[in-house]
């Protein structure tokens, strides 16, 4: 599944124009502009999206890696930088990126083991609650429950990718829902 989401990913990011237009030619000639243009916003949303998740994912690795760091634990950079990569999945990358320092802060001890634990939860609740839903407002106006309440229905029903993808999806159902039923609809029909 990850292969082919990356193989996937690497066509549309080449070469973009070619599915947008042949998805846009889908609709009939009215809607074409209108679709057009949800396309750009709906690009620029999940860009606005990517650098909200680079931001956290920054946070989380240099945060990580300075605990780490701090708590005498072996390779803190390279665990700070896995733990960003990771993170680009919510909730789910951050248990990944816990596990190889617990693993080195075991043979340290139990109290460097419970202080990388306890690290690791103050971190992950901050992202997860704080820094992601936050961020994720300000960069595609997305209020911090709906992430949330997005993360928990879509992991329900589709597991690990439901998680991976809810938000960027979320943020984009949202954008069209607004431009298309609230002020295509709804104020378009009570100004007439």
């Amino acid at each position: 599944d990850c292969l082919i989401l990356v193989i996937l990913a690497a066509y549309f990011c080449v070469s973009p124009q070619t599915y947008r237009v042949g998805v846009v030619h889908l609709v009939p000639v009215a809607w074409r502009d209108r679709l057009s243009e949800l396309l750009s916003e709906s690009e620029n949303t999940l860009w606005r999206w990517m650098l909200g998740r680079l931001l956290a994912m920054t946070l989380v690795g240099i945060c990580f890696g300075v605990g780490l760091a701090l708590l005498g634990i072996a390779m803190p950079v390279e665990l700070g930088l896995f733990a960003a990569v990771v993170t680009f999945v919510p909730n789910i990358g951050a248990i990944a990126a816990v596990i190889p320092a617990l693993l080195l802060a075991a043979n340290k001890g139990s109290g460097t083991f419970l202080g990388v634990l306890v690290l690791y939860l103050c971190i992950q609740f901050a992202e997860s609650y704080l820094v992601t839903p936050l961020v994720q407002q300000r960069q595609v106006s997305l209020p911090p429950a709906i992430v949330i309440l997005a993360q928990v229905v879509a992991g329900l029903l589709f597991g690990f990718w439901g998680v991976a993808f809810a938000t960027p999806l979320v943020a984009v159902v949202v954008l069209w829902v607004k431009r298309l039923y609230v002020q295509g609809w709804l104020e378009s029909s009570y100004s007439t």
